[in-house]
């Protein structure tokens, strides 16, 4: 579930970032957040804490260096886990 929502949320990020639209910054942020933590990806979950503060408090002036760390990080969790999913198909 992860692997299909996360790719969504980034670009609900991106394209909120780009209109410069605090909430949708917010709201996408927490999303990922949540279901970053949920699967132990603690390092990207606190980067989407950042963004999610700088949505609700509307200051997105530097959002935009986390944002590009945080897509960045979602590569490598991305690749563990389809690795990790790989693993246990053949297994």
């Amino acid at each position: 579930i992860y692997l299909d929502t996360a790719p969504k949320l980034l670009r609900s990020l991106r394209l909120g970032l780009d209109a410069r639209d605090a909430t949708a910054v917010h709201r996408a942020a927490h999303s990922l957040k949540s279901s970053s933590a949920n699967l132990g990806a603690l390092e990207l979950a606190a980067l989407c804490k950042e963004l999610e503060t700088m949505g609700r408090t509307q200051a997105l002036d530097q959002a935009g260096p986390i944002l590009a760390k945080l897509e960045i990080d979602y590569t490598t969790v991305q690749r563990l886990l389809q690795d990790e999913l790989q693993a246990n198909s053949k297994a």
